[in-house]
């Protein structure tokens, strides 16, 4: 992902992408659910991937301050997620 996109997510911030890897590796569980947050809400689905995974969106989803719409769609996503898992084991 080059930088314009993560200034799509953080566009009122400086932030570097080494900088915003290292947060998701190593800031507190709210920098961290704030940075997936962002992420989610402003990158297009294809780009999130880059930074997160489907295990962390699972983890901080009780944490994520979303709009109702995208929280409710990430919902869903998630429980289908969790469906195929179940299935394939």
């Amino acid at each position: 992902m080059q930088q314009a996109s993560i200034k799509q997510a953080f566009w009122d911030y400086n932030f570097t992408e080494r900088q915003l890897v290292q947060k998701l590796a190593k800031g507190t569980k709210e920098e961290k659910a704030w940075i997936i947050g962002r992420i989610l809400e402003n990158l297009p689905f294809n780009s999130i991937w880059k930074y997160i995974t489907p295990v962390q969106i699972k983890d901080f989803f009780p944490y994520l301050h979303l709009r109702p719409k995208l929280k409710q769609i990430w919902s869903y996503t998630l429980s289908l997620w969790d469906k195929y898992e179940k299935a394939s084991h």
